[in-house]
């Protein structure tokens, strides 16, 4: 018998207008929070919802401590194995999920795998990382009809401005094709999760591409002095110091909300060893060679 599973909570309580989340069309989440203010969960809680609907998620980026690998102890991977890890081309990785370096992957892994996770400490630097991230996304762009959605969870937003740059090599057409990224993304199948520390570090253009913005505990960080209208509705005090499991959400639509997520039981936890959980092996090269190689690569691609 088939054990029907749920997905983390999201709920909010509308205190201007109303929205709803719909996690079966293309969409574009931003959370705002300063660190450890639980971003990264609700983001994964996002992740959840679209999955029990029926679509597949990418997760990109993250912290050095591969925080993105806790999806494959996840009951959802428990239950559709199909997990893809994307790593570096010189870095071993032992593993009882698929793995393939990133200039080995294609369009059909995308669309294949129901999770596929690039995590920052299967690459040799950031430079390769970015490389990969910048390569995947044209993949999807690729996409000119599906029958599912992919979820892009971009664990802090300004990495996918830096993956363009590592292609393009210009801030200006960098900044141009992360916004043409989002404003597109919808046509290719893609919904996208996206979070940062703080909301001038997301360019204007950008910001006005999300469907909704979530804002978690701010502490000293605060806002920006156009959004000072949202302390209107939110009492400051809770902006800044509300627990990790609140929120307030702004619509593009105009509605303003308040509520809460649950964190998924698999989040990593902030000193684990992610690697020794999962039973996942990797090994690098010298420092010296990987400095080498990656400055080839970076003439070569």
């Amino acid at each position: 018998m088939q054990v029907l599973r749920k997905p983390s909570k999201i709920e909010i309580c509308w205190v201007r207008g109303s929205d709803n989340i719909n996690f079966r069309e293309e969409q574009v989440y931003l959370v705002l929070g300063r660190r450890g203010a639980g971003k990264s969960a609700l983001l994964e809680a996002i992740g959840e919802n679209h999955f029990v609907c029926g679509n597949n998620i990418l997760d990109l980026f993250g912290a050095s401590s591969g925080e993105g690998l806790a999806w494959l102890r996840s009951p959802w991977v428990e239950e559709d194995n199909r997990a893809l890890l994307i790593k570096g081309e010189d870095i071993d990785v032992m593993s009882s999920w698929n793995v393939k370096d990133w200039r080995s992957v294609t369009l059909h892994d995308l669309e294949n795998n129901r999770f596929v996770i690039s995590a920052t400490p299967l690459y040799r630097n950031k430079d390769e990382e970015y490389l990969a991230a910048g390569r995947v996304l044209d993949l999807l762009f690729e996409r000119i009809s599906f029958s599912r959605l992919i979820y892009v969870l971009v664990r802090e937003s300004s990495s996918l401005f830096y993956s363009r740059l590592k292609i393009r090599k210009s801030q200006l057409e960098a900044k141009a094709e992360g916004s043409y990224v989002m404003r597109e993304a919808r046509h290719h199948g893609m919904s996208m999760g996206l979070d940062t520390q703080k909301l001038t570090a997301v360019d204007a253009d950008l910001r006005m591409l999300c469907d909704f913005i979530f804002i978690k505990s701010l502490g000293i960080l605060g806002l920006p002095h156009e959004w000072k209208w949202v302390f209107g509705y939110f009492d400051p005090a809770w902006v800044r110091s509300m627990y990790k499991r609140e929120f307030g959400c702004i619509t593009a639509k105009g509605a303003v909300g308040a509520g809460e997520n649950e964190m998924p039981s698999w989040h990593k936890r902030p000193q684990e060893n992610i690697f020794r959980s999962l039973d996942i092996r990797i090994s690098k090269p010298p420092l010296e060679e990987q400095e080498r190689e990656a400055v080839d690569h970076m003439d070569d691609y």
